[in-house]
């Protein structure tokens, strides 16, 4: 007569047969479904589908390319008629940095800037007892303040 543990181990291992042959099964029904869906060798059509759009990339690729050096050609016989005109013009911005800010975009940052101050020193002379000290005081943090802001600008842009 077999042990408790001894039982529980072979019907355990009785089960992991079973589960091992319904996952079998279901694998196999899966591969039938595909070779029905598919065919047997779909990979050589997916292959062959993916080597001709690679050649018609490529074909794509190498007219762009012609088309590339046509208009670059283009461009450079039209750069030499113009040539002797454009050594004549002076160059009329930097090209280490590039200016996007427009005239109304500083004027409006500007004016914002400008109310932000005069709230701070509203603001820090109401909550000061004495009201001329607490003035020059908040006047003097905001040159400060708008100084080494400056700089600060004027290093990143």
């Amino acid at each position: 007569m077999a042990s408790a543990s001894a039982q529980s181990t072979i019907e355990r291992k009785a089960d992991l047969i079973s589960d091992i042959g319904k996952l079998r099964a279901q694998v196999e029904d899966g591969l039938a479904m595909g070779d029905s869906m598919f065919g047997q060798f779909a990979h050589v059509d997916v292959t062959n589908e993916v080597n001709r759009r690679l050649s018609d990339l490529k074909k794509k690729k190498r007219g762009l390319e012609q088309q590339l050096r046509e208009k670059e050609a283009i461009i450079q016989r039209s750069n030499r008629d113009f040539s002797d005109v454009k050594d004549s013009l002076p160059e009329t911005q930097e090209r280490k940095r590039v200016q996007f800010v427009e005239d109304y975009t500083m004027m409006f940052l500007l004016l914002s800037y400008v109310f932000m101050i005069l709230s701070f020193i509203i603001f820090y002379v109401t909550l000061s007892e004495q009201k001329m000290k607490a003035f020059f005081y908040s006047l003097g943090i905001s040159m400060v303040f708008t100084f080494f802001g400056s700089f600060l600008i004027y290093l990143i842009a």
